[in-house]
């Protein structure tokens, strides 16, 4: 049994034990499974996880869930050829799941074929019009392929979708999402490359108030403000952000920032 298992919980050790063990007369049913797997992929056990998927696969071939987990689980791999071709199986079986086409789409983003990736984003979109993420992901690739107008407006109805909500009557406050942050810092790389230096400027500033647990990678984008401040002749304001990113401690989030070729000093 490998050692990490032994780190579970006491309830959740035992309930993969009696998923993996073929000599256990009760097998746990097909829901059990598919719960099994999932806490056990929030705990970065995958390979039990994915066992658990694969044998709900087993009792239930016709049920796509699996097929949307186990997909995940082999991008989470980087085995994205083989998620592909899961992930598809699982469309076959319901094409009205957004987070198939979007799981999908960034199997594909990752294989670097981008147009496709875009076809299933936009699928996604169709379903599911109202998730942030599924723009995000779409902006990430129509950047890629250099169609910066569609980027900026998917980037814009992301923003605008995880935007923070101050508390009023009858509507709860809500903080944003992290990917909010990383949005206005895409966003704002975006419109360096275009020119549109001062809305950059604007958008890498309201990226560094993210708090540090949902940093954007504030290092770099301090160096970017400043390649934004020079263009615009404001070369103490540069000055002064290439000090403070010189200083700066680090990001706990850097690998959240999804494309490096956006920078503005490349």
């Amino acid at each position: 049994m490998p050692p990490t298992l032994l780190k579970l919980p006491l309830a959740l050790f035992l309930l993969t034990c009696a998923a993996t063990s073929p000599s256990l007369a009760a097998a746990p049913d097909f829901n059990s499974l598919m719960g099994m797997g999932q806490k056990l992929a929030q705990h970065n056990h995958y390979p039990e996880a994915l066992r658990c998927f694969q044998q709900a696969r087993q009792i239930a071939p016709n049920r796509w869930e699996p097929y949307w987990e186990i997909g995940d689980a082999e991008l989470t791999n980087d085995d994205c050829k083989a998620a592909v071709e899961t992930l598809t199986r699982g469309i076959e079986l319901n094409s009205k799941s957004g987070d198939l086409y979007f799981t999908r789409g960034k199997c594909y983003q990752n294989l670097g074929e981008l147009n496709l990736a875009v076809a299933d984003l936009t699928r996604a979109i169709a379903l599911e019009p109202k998730n942030a993420h599924f723009y995000e992901r779409r902006a990430f690739s129509y950047a890629a392929l250099g169609e910066y107008k569609k980027a900026l407006a998917d980037y814009n109805k992301a923003i605008e979708l995880d935007a923070p909500i101050k508390a009023s009557k009858g509507v709860a406050a809500r903080a944003p999402y992290k990917e909010y942050y990383v949005c206005l810092a895409d966003r704002a790389r975006i419109d360096a490359r275009l020119g549109n230096y001062q809305k950059a400027i604007d958008d890498f500033t309201a990226a560094l108030t993210a708090p540090p647990t949902q940093s954007a990678n504030s290092m770099r984008i301090l160096y970017e403000r400043a390649d934004c401040y020079d263009k615009l002749g404001k070369h103490d304001l540069a000055s002064k952000d290439r000090t403070a990113a010189t200083n700066h401690k680090g990001d706990i989030l850097e690998d959240l920032v999804h494309d490096p070729t956006l920078g503005t000093g490349k």
